[in-house]
């Protein structure tokens, strides 16, 4: 046996040394406490390192990939409204029974809407409640109501946009009035027009 030669532990020593140094070129001239401090993210990176080797330990391939968070899931319009209506405390018994009536008339047209989640709401869904509203012979004031209601109940639950007061939503025009031509009236004094031969005042 060579006697220059070093021993196995000292063999061992020297390469953990090496690969000490190697891999932390500063290690060696900083204090022993500095290095017994871990950083946050030298634990996470710990932490991360032994997850990986978790994974390959069993044959999978990590994903590095960033895990988006879930977004909770919002209220439905029915169910918005209803926590709209009992957020109203400022307003009469006869005011809250006609928010009820407004937000009804919307899930008469549109029962579909009841269930959907008021962040999936589009612009497409109140035009086409507008449009079902006044198909169903529903006035020009009434049906402005029930968009007032969906938009007031998209504000409370702080919907943005709010597609209810978008500009593209538009409220049908009322049907206008025909004229008629007032005629002489009658012998008894009641009005007549080219409609008939008594009416109401035209």
């Amino acid at each position: 046996m060579w006697i220059g030669a070093p021993s196995g532990r000292q063999r061992s020593s020297s390469a953990a040394r090496v690969t000490s140094s190697a891999l932390s070129p500063c290690s060696a001239h900083r204090p022993r406490s500095m290095l017994l401090r871990t950083s946050p993210v030298s634990k996470l990176a710990l932490l991360r390192g032994g997850w990986i080797a978790a994974e390959l330990a069993v044959g999978r391939v990590p994903d590095l990939g960033l895990v988006e968070p879930e977004r909770p899931l919002t209220a439905t319009l029915a169910e918005a409204g209803e926590a709209w209506r009992g957020s109203r405390v400022d307003v009469e018994e006869q005011t809250r029974r006609m928010h009820r009536s407004d937000l009804a008339r919307i899930f008469k047209v549109a029962p579909g809407l009841r269930s959907r989640r008021i962040d999936e709401l589009t612009v497409d869904d109140v035009t086409a409640v507008v449009a079902a509203l006044a198909a169903a012979g529903y006035k020009r004031e009434t049906i402005s109501k029930s968009r007032d209601a969906l938009a007031m109940t998209l504000d409370h639950h702080q919907v943005e946009p709010n597609v209810a007061r978008d500009k593209r939503v538009k409220l049908p025009k009322n049907a206008s009035r025909t004229s008629c031509r007032r005629l002489p009236s009658t012998l008894n004094g009641s009005p007549r027009c080219c409609r008939g031969v008594t009416c109401c005042p035209c």
